[in-house]
């Protein structure tokens, strides 16, 4: 039987596949794995942009096997938009650690960013805003708020992996200004044809594990998963137990 074909996209514009590639790579038992970059270049752009691009990379490829999205925090979204820009191309996706309603993140990240205190989100803030926003002042921003991204493991740890990524200030700026506070999947998410798997932490700082359950309650074809112990990148501190959850799901729904 052929592998199906799942394409990558990373959380956060301004990130890369460096953020998923090592824990993902577990998934390459079960699918052909590739890697999509959303762009760096720091033009204006918008969700239905990257999707577009997203599109526009898997009709390049174009896999003759089943084709998914897997789609991680921000990347859930563009995977989102992507598979309602072609709902005939794409079989099914894998959405992990995303949300529904930028409002009810913002509450949810507005609270738990308190639990940040040496330095405090509010330092963090306000050290990124006074700098000249280069591409190494985003990565000390990210790596300030490892402690919310991997609160499961100890924070030297935390930062030695988020260490490890790429970071991209321009694309980041320009998603803070112009898409992130428009984001609202409640009435579309209601319009994916695709099989999904919502998965996340059970332990989430970022994405309220809730999120999980309101998006398998919208999206007509949708299984959800919490991972036991995980938080934001539960494919990285909880690699066998997602593994596991995703061998099953694809077992349930005829993908392998």
């Amino acid at each position: 039987m052929t592998k199906p074909t799942l394409f990558c996209i990373h959380g956060g514009p301004g990130m890369d596949h460096t953020s998923l590639k090592p824990g993902i790579l577990s998934l390459q038992s079960l699918f052909d794995l590739h890697f999509i970059d959303l762009n760096h270049d720091g033009g204006a752009y918008s969700l239905s942009r990257y999707a577009s691009d997203v599109c526009e990379v898997v009709k390049k490829v174009a896999p003759s096997s089943p084709i998914g999205l897997f789609g991680h925090s921000f990347g859930g979204h563009v995977a989102m938009e992507a598979l309602l820009q072609a709902p005939a191309f794409f079989d099914f996706a894998i959405l992990a650690n995303t949300f529904c309603n930028v409002a009810d993140w913002i509450d949810y990240i507005s609270y738990t960013s308190k639990l940040l205190h040496n330095p405090s989100a509010e330092a963090i803030e306000a050290a990124y805003n006074n700098s000249s926003k280069k591409d190494a002042d985003f990565k000390q921003l990210m790596l300030g708020y490892a402690p919310l991204y991997f609160p499961e493991i100890s924070l030297e740890e935390a930062r030695r992996i988020m260490a490890q990524w790429h970071y991209y200030a321009a694309p980041y700026n320009d998603a803070v200004a112009n898409i992130y506070s428009k984001i609202d999947m409640t009435q579309k998410c209601r319009h994916i044809l695709a099989k999904c798997l919502v998965i996340g932490g059970a332990q989430d700082k970022i994405v309220a594990p809730q999120e999980v359950d309101r998006l398998v309650q919208l999206i007509p074809n949708a299984t959800g998963v919490k991972i036991p112990n995980a938080c934001h990148f539960p494919f990285i501190t909880e690699s066998k137990m997602f593994e596991s959850a995703v061998q099953k799901w694809c077992k349930k729904v005829a993908l392998c």
